[in-house]
């Protein structure tokens, strides 16, 4: 059975290769909007000071609110509790999922070094593979990046 959806697969693939770019990233986004000169704001409702007209309780909002930075801080927090979780699974069944997840996305190692490095042969490689994506893949459907219905497609 495949893991589906692909384009999720592909997008936690993405993440788990480029953590560490996507955290600048994230970073460099976060840094522009705080840093951002206020704009002109008006008053809102009547004489009083309205948070709408406040520069900083602005940046709070376009923080929280930015689609783009919420999905990426989502699928970062996807690697993150991946990773944590596939240490906790490591310890209790005796496997090495980690290490496998740090060949092969951090390092970008390939298949066979992989395999020669973590003593495991092709088939528990691609196993593995599939246990960490299919557990990513669960993460990211409980924050709501994938819907349940697309996750329970079987082709």
């Amino acid at each position: 059975m495949r893991l589906e959806p692909g384009w999720a697969i592909k997008t936690l693939e993405h993440y788990l290769y480029n953590y560490y770019d996507e955290v600048r990233k994230l970073h460099e986004m976060k840094e522009e909007i705080i840093m951002s000169s206020p704009a002109q704001f008006q008053e809102v409702g009547g004489g009083g000071i309205s948070r709408h007209s406040d520069p900083t309780a602005l940046k709070g909002i376009k923080l929280t609110t930015n689609a783009e930075i919420v999905r990426r801080e989502k699928w970062l927090r996807v690697v993150r509790d991946l990773v944590e979780d596939m240490k906790i699974i490591d310890k209790r069944e005796g496997k090495n999922y980690t290490g496998l997840i740090q060949k092969k996305y951090f390092d970008e190692l390939g298949e066979d070094q992989i395999c020669d490095e973590l003593h495991i042969e092709h088939t528990t490689y691609h196993q593995w593979k599939k246990d960490i994506l299919r557990h990513g893949l669960l993460l990211a459907t409980a924050l709501g990046l994938i819907k349940y219905e697309e996750l329970r497609k079987v082709s």
